[in-house]
């Protein structure tokens, strides 16, 4: 930058990369990958089964299924 000369720059954002994850699709890319049957198995039982509901003030919504993002 000292020199005049352009400089490009790419910024990526990963914070919410994890809340964007297609469960059924990172199986598939797993599985692509080749991955030992015992550690795919591993995954999609940590993703198998999630809900989650919603709390605003002292109201409290109906659980409901995530097939999106992964937990933290």
């Amino acid at each position: 930058m000292t020199a005049d000369i352009p400089t490009a720059a790419i910024y990526v954002d990963y914070q919410k990369a994890y809340d964007k994850v297609w469960h059924k699709g990172l199986i598939v890319k797993l599985n692509r990958l080749n991955i030992s049957a015992g550690l795919l198995k591993l995954i999609i039982s940590w993703l198998s089964d999630r809900y989650a509901y919603v709390v605003f003030g002292s109201s409290r919504s109906g659980t409901f299924p995530i097939h999106v993002g992964l937990p933290q």
